[in-house]
């Protein structure tokens, strides 16, 4: 976890809190792309559609989302999201054409930078389809894994990932431990170990995240 992680973090939990009384899911990204006359379309210009995901491209002021038709409804959510943040975060004010490319799989194509860039949307994708807030207020029930990532219309590897990093994050745990927590909870239903760490003894993740939320209305 670094600096960047860290930041993007706090930027889109700031975004995603603003929204979260006013919107769902569908709304804000409609709003979102709709403020910022942001084109969302499916016909792939220049793609294979079994290797692409999505693509934002600007062309002088211009900005246009390109989802791949092909997806699943839940690949396509996060794709979604992933555009919005790159549209939010990672369009140069300067460069008059810009091509922001989310590819399945492992792409050796990517720079160092740019697979960075990459890495930051899909946190930030995460952090749009299940908030901090969302995430202790289900951890406070007995929902397992698998019927979580239904409600929320995520794939399993999605909510892994988001889990892993939520953790990361607030306790500051690295990356294999807080994997061994989630697997824990995926297989077993096991939470107490990550709600020890929210609210236990002389834990304010908890409470600091229900400040964030509030002081952001």
């Amino acid at each position: 976890m670094d600096d960047a992680f860290n930041i993007r973090y706090s930027l889109t939990n700031l975004l995603v809190n603003q929204y979260l009384l006013k919107y769902n899911f569908e709304s804000f990204s409609t709003n979102f792309f709709e403020n910022r006359k942001i084109k969302v379309k499916t016909n792939l210009p220049f793609i294979e559609d079994d290797y692409f995901l999505a693509v934002t491209v600007k062309k002088k002021k211009k900005v246009k989302v390109f989802i791949n038709p092909n997806l699943s409804k839940n690949r396509w959510n996060f794709s979604l999201c992933h555009e919005l943040i790159h549209c939010n975060f990672d369009l140069s004010r300067t460069d008059e054409t810009q091509t922001l490319a989310n590819q399945s799989g492992d792409n050796v194509y990517y720079s160092k930078e740019e697979q960075k860039v990459e890495e930051l949307a899909n946190l930030g994708a995460g952090i749009i389809l299940l908030p901090d807030i969302s995430i202790v207020k289900y951890l406070e029930t007995n929902i397992s894994f698998y019927k979580m990532a239904e409600e929320l219309r995520m794939s399993s590897a999605a909510l892994y990932i988001r889990l892993i990093q939520f953790c990361m994050f607030h306790f500051g745990y690295d990356s294999e431990y807080a994997s061994n927590l989630i697997k824990r909870f995926q297989n077993t239903g096991g939470r107490q170990h990550i709600n020890m760490a929210l609210s236990g003894y002389g834990s304010t993740v908890k409470k600091q995240i229900l400040l964030d939320f509030e002081n952001s209305i």
